[in-house]
């Protein structure tokens, strides 16, 4: 299930595929459990090559085995030039943190053409992995918070409305939403003290993480509508009984 794509170097690279596109292949668990079964039980990064990677859910799950992360929180548009202006950076033998920013800044205006074309969002983020630690306990904490609120009749229909109308990185297509911008709005929106901090202490956390980052604006309907002008990573809102399935 873990498929090695240079023979001379087997322990450092491979090709996963992801359950989102084979409901053979592997899911968020699966991925943590086997890199740590393997003889590599820690990477310097994690290149997620896949759409929607860039999401909470899945990344605090692998977060722990790795020194950095790439992945976009969008749909990725890629031909394999990403991959391929990835490793040509490594070849010019920077230090690791260097080689990512200038890869980010070469490959930026070919990756952006097919987003243009197609008039879509897109991203991709460099991530600091150790700084996700930071990040989950204001989850957790704005998570009691919002408990607290949904007890109030009027706050939990501002809740309601403002977590299904929200942000969506896939255009409605996959339930996953903008994080920090979530938060954000919900805070605006209740005028709760403790979201209010909350949303400040998450957008100081998510400048920590993201050591670099490239993005576009082509779809103007959803940057109109929501008035968004940054991306963060997406977190998965959904009906409780969605949760039961397997």
């Amino acid at each position: 299930r873990l498929n090695t794509t240079l023979a001379k170097v087997q322990s450092t690279a491979a090709i996963l595929s992801d359950e989102w596109v084979d409901d053979d292949a592997m899911n968020m668990y699966e991925i943590k459990r086997e890199i740590e079964k393997s003889s590599i039980k820690h990477f310097k990064a994690i290149f997620f090559h896949n759409c929607l990677a860039g999401n909470l859910e899945t990344l605090s799950e692998i977060y722990t085995l790795t020194d950095y992360i790439i992945a976009p929180e969008h749909r990725l548009a890629s031909d394999g030039t990403l991959i391929v202006d990835f490793v040509k950076e490594l070849y010019e033998d920077n230090d690791f943190e260097s080689s990512v920013k200038n890869f980010f800044d070469n490959t930026k205006n070919y990756w952006k053409q097919e987003y243009k074309e197609y008039a879509q969002n897109g991203d991709l983020n460099f991530i600091k992995a150790s700084e996700l630690e930071s990040i989950l306990p204001i989850f957790k904490n704005i998570a009691s918070r919002l408990k607290v609120l949904y007890k109030d009749e009027e706050q939990r229909q501002i809740i309601d409305y403002i977590s299904v109308y929200t942000y969506n990185v896939d255009q409605d297509e996959s339930p996953l939403y903008d994080a920090l911008y979530l938060v954000q709005t919900l805070a605006k929106a209740t005028k709760d003290s403790d979201l209010k901090e909350s949303a400040k202490k998450l957008e100081k956390a998510f400048d920590k993480l993201f050591l670099k980052k490239i993005e576009v604006y082509y779809n103007k309907d959803l940057i109109d509508r929501y008035n968004i002008d940054s991306f963060s990573l997406s977190i998965v809102i959904t009906y409780h009984e969605n949760y039961k399935e397997e």
